[in-house]
């Protein structure tokens, strides 16, 4: 016996079992005023049949096949005993219905229906010889049953799109949650190690070269401010607060474009950078994804790279752009590898070009730590 499927507690086809109760009450008692209580045994026929359905509507005691069994067996008593069995047409015909609705294989539900179709037939053969309305009573029944499957069908798409939606929201809250960790990752490992690494050259250099140490300082303090900036901007994102008003255009206004590229690129004294193409017309989330890779591929040249060694290549094109980092590690990063696959920097990066329809490279080579990107240009 196939169960039902499940349906929002308040949706009307969850308490179908209360439709088919008053449906049957509703038919005995219409039928009882129209045709007469009749002979004892028809009405002790139609509460058999009555007291059936309402009690596998309420408890599912006994099952729908049971229920069937005994409203065709009850029919059948009701068509040999009694000239006019029309008094109970309308419970067969409504457990026709249920037999469409609730039966999901559509083998069993056909053998059921089948059964139903005959019903008539064979009750116009009995010694009575009633006259059951044989074509109005197929007619009828055919009609409920595939009502019923239709029901079905509606009953299952209902609960399919239900699911469907409940996918939809867990997995855009995933995205939202991932796209928040790379935000965090990525504006506020940056900015905290870039100030703590000036920190610490403006304290080795603090007593023998003050003017060293104040540039140091003045980058920390650079850092920081950006930093914090682009946090607002994130957190202002996340509360997604578009009301219109000035500050909330000023921080996204702050989001990284093509000119912030070009100035963060030519903010490194120590890294070999090499650009090429229109950097100015990069904008949109394209600026954004390159904005943040560039950020991690200085941060961690900043922090394992041999000095000297790490160099930064970008070069936009028309219909792609290719970011490449390569640097020597230190010997103390060798072996292990602090770097690898499971670092957030790294899957934030392949996750945000990944994104964009593009492909990630990270590895060693030889003695250099390299990182390639490609990404389309879809702006």
């Amino acid at each position: 016996m196939s169960t039902k499927p499940k349906i929002g507690p308040h949706h009307w086809l969850d308490q179908s079992h209360w439709w088919f109760v008053g449906s049957s009450l509703i038919a005995a008692i219409v039928a009882l005023i129209a045709e007469g209580p009749g002979d004892y045994i028809g009405f002790l026929l139609l509460c058999i049949c009555v007291s059936v359905i309402c009690s596998w509507s309420l408890t599912n005691k006994p099952t729908l096949y049971w229920t069937v069994i005994c409203v065709i067996a009850a029919l059948l008593v009701l068509g040999w005993t009694v000239e006019d069995p029309e008094s109970a047409l309308f419970q067969s015909i409504l457990i026709t219905a249920a037999v469409g609705w609730r039966i999901n294989r559509l083998s069993t539900s056909l053998v059921f229906l089948t059964a139903l179709l005959l019903l008539p037939l064979i009750g116009s053969l009995g010694p009575n010889r009633a006259e059951w309305g044989w074509w109005n009573w197929r007619v009828g029944t055919a009609f409920t049953w595939g009502l019923g499957r239709v029901v079905q069908l509606l009953e299952q798409t209902l609960t399919e799109l239900t699911d469907a939606r409940s996918q939809l929201i867990n997995s855009a809250a995933r995205e939202e949650r991932l796209r928040i960790s790379r935000d965090v990752h990525d504006l506020v490992g940056h900015s905290l190690t870039a100030m703590l690494l000036n920190i610490r050259a403006a304290q080795r250099v603090l007593d023998t070269d003050p003017k060293v140490a104040q540039q140091a300082l003045s980058d920390a303090e650079r850092v920081g401010t950006t930093g914090i900036s682009d946090i607002r901007t994130a957190l202002v994102e996340i509360r997604d607060e578009n009301n219109g008003d000035e500050l909330y255009s000023e921080l996204r206004s702050s989001l990284p474009d093509g000119e912030a590229i070009i100035e963060l690129l030519h903010q490194q004294s120590h890294i070999s950078v090499t650009s090429s193409g229109n950097l100015e017309s990069l904008k949109g989330p394209l600026a954004v994804t390159i904005y943040r890779l560039l950020q991690e591929c200085i941060t961690n040249c900043s922090k394992y790279a041999l000095p000297g060694s790490a160099s930064i290549t970008l070069d936009v094109k028309s219909q792609e752009i290719i970011l490449s980092s390569s640097n020597a590690l230190r010997k103390e990063y060798k072996t292990p590898l602090p770097i690898s696959e499971k670092t957030l920097g790294l899957i934030s990066m392949r996750e945000r070009v990944n994104s964009l329809g593009g492909r990630f490279n990270a590895g060693i080579e030889g003695n250099y730590w390299k990182v390639h990107c490609w990404m389309p240009r879809n702006d």
